[in-house]
């Protein structure tokens, strides 16, 4: 078993940095799960993601769609 992955900087979740997992200026969190692991080549552990995620949030540099549902949410709730 290997140690879990140091956070991710809240700004690695932004259009800039995983264009790949983004279409028309939106995005799924599950999107940005997939396409972070994809660019650190390994799978991410969603705790990881999620923090970057609302990090961003929280920080105003992305914001949640008018039919999102609840965050912060598990694995499960992020599914679209």
């Amino acid at each position: 078993m290997s140690a879990p992955p140091p956070p991710i900087p809240s700004t690695d979740v932004l259009p800039a940095a995983v264009p790949d997992a983004w279409s028309g200026g939106e995005t799924t969190a599950v999107g940005v799960a997939a396409a972070l692991s994809r660019k650190l080549g390994m799978p991410l552990p969603w705790a990881t993601v999620r923090e970057a995620i609302d990090g961003a949030i929280r920080a105003r540099l992305v914001e949640r769609t008018a039919d999102s549902g609840p965050w912060p949410c598990e694995l499960a709730g992020a599914q679209p």
